[in-house]
């Protein structure tokens, strides 16, 4: 399959269903564009697993009757699991999935720090 960087230039249709970019390999930031794209790809699969064990944690809790731990323990694990790290996921398929540039005119705009993002949610309270 082609490339989808000709030189400096990158072809705005150009779309692979699957994979990355073959010029990547030869890029001088190669290692650290990789190193983060699999943080990311941990972190999503981290999350899911995570998810999946509070969400049999809690049907154990429903089929024990037990609504104290379901209350008391599934709700808020649900709740702080997904409002923290399951916005985090969402801001990195976010910034995955938005053109941060306009190839019309050169210009280009800063995708957002998810790092930031996230301390400044704790930090400004939301």
């Amino acid at each position: 399959m082609p490339s989808c960087y000709h030189g400096k230039e990158v072809d705005e249709n150009c779309v692979y269903s699957f994979g990355i970019d073959w010029k990547w390999y030869s890029a001088h930031n190669e290692l650290n564009y990789f190193n983060s794209m699999k943080m990311k790809i941990a972190v999503i699969i981290a999350v899911a697993q995570m998810g999946l064990g509070i969400l049999m944690k809690g049907a154990n809790t429903l089929y024990k009757s037990d609504m104290l731990g379901f209350v008391g323990e599934f709700i808020p694990q649900f709740i702080m699991l997904f409002a923290l790290f399951g916005w985090m996921d969402y801001l990195i398929i976010l910034k995955w999935l938005h053109p941060w540039h306009q190839g019309h005119h050169n210009n280009t705009y800063e995708a957002p720090s998810i790092i930031s993002q996230m301390i400044s949610m704790f930090l400004n309270f939301g």
